[in-house]
Parts: C-alpha cells; structure tokens; sequence
C-alpha cells in the first residue's frame, strides 16, 4: 500500500532554465514565482494532496506527482491544467495502491 502526505500542497516554481538544462549548482531563482499550482478547493485538477514529486519539461509544462490520486497531472507553464494521466483504478495507466 503507498502511503502519502495528508496535507494539500501549493507548489510555487521558481524562473530559471528548465530542470533537465540545467545543474544544480547553476540554477537561477527569481524573488516571485512565475507559476503557482495547486489550490486548497475548488477544480479537481488544481487540488492536490500528497505530491511528492515535480519537474519542469524541456518544452516548460510542468509535471507533478500527486500520490493521493495516484496521478501526474501535467500543467503549461503559466500553471494552467493540461491534462491528467493514471489514477486509481485496474485499467490501463491506472494505479491499484
């Protein structure tokens, strides 16, 4: 059984290069996020709960893990939902924990 954090997430991405460009060491910040995902109500694809995992793609979506649906759920680079891939279930792409 996966276990997950219990607690809804705002994730705040920082401007920089994409992940895969870039070394940790190089990474540039800046003072104001330029995206913000993730809300405490409301649409079902911004409310999220147990994330454990997020990056930002070559093309600048941004992809997060969010255990509590067993889902990625892909959003552009302004933070707007895109799609929503997996999820509970026995069918394909689907997770059964």
């Amino acid at each position: 059984m996966t276990r997950c954090a219990g607690s809804v997430l705002v994730l705040a991405l920082l401007a920089g290069a994409p992940a895969a460009a870039q070394q940790p060491e190089t990474l540039v910040t800046a003072p104001e996020p330029i995206a913000s995902i993730g809300l405490l109500e409301g649409a079902e694809a911004y409310v999220l709960h147990g994330v454990v995992d997020a990056l930002r793609q070559s093309n600048g979506n941004i992809v997060v893990a969010n255990c509590g649906s067993s889902e990625l759920r892909i959003y552009d680079a302004s933070g707007t939902h895109v799609r929503t891939v997996g999820g509970k279930g026995e069918g394909r792409a689907s997770s059964r924990s």
